[in-house]
């Protein structure tokens, strides 16, 4: 029902706010460059290729500094 459903999606933005505030939290452990390109290209929904027009930062730069980003996050899920 639509209770239910409400529910459901309330449980679902605060599980996600949860998740965005601890990569918030991670992300200062980070250098600068490479968190903001995260962010960058996390919350703004970039593609690679997008995020490098848009920027005009090489590309191999961009997937290097994502790539660290994603790595040091999926360790710090796993401790």
């Amino acid at each position: 029902d639509k209770k239910t459903k409400h529910y459901s999606n309330m449980e679902v933005l605060i599980d996600n706010e949860k998740k965005l505030q601890w990569i918030e939290e991670k992300l200062n452990n980070v250098n600068w460059f490479d968190s903001q390109v995260f962010k960058i290209y996390y919350l703004e929904e970039h593609s690679l290729n997008s995020l490098q027009r848009a920027t005009k930062i090489n590309r191999n730069t961009l997937h290097r500094s994502i790539k660290i980003v994603k790595k040091y996050l999926k360790n710090e899920k796993h401790k």
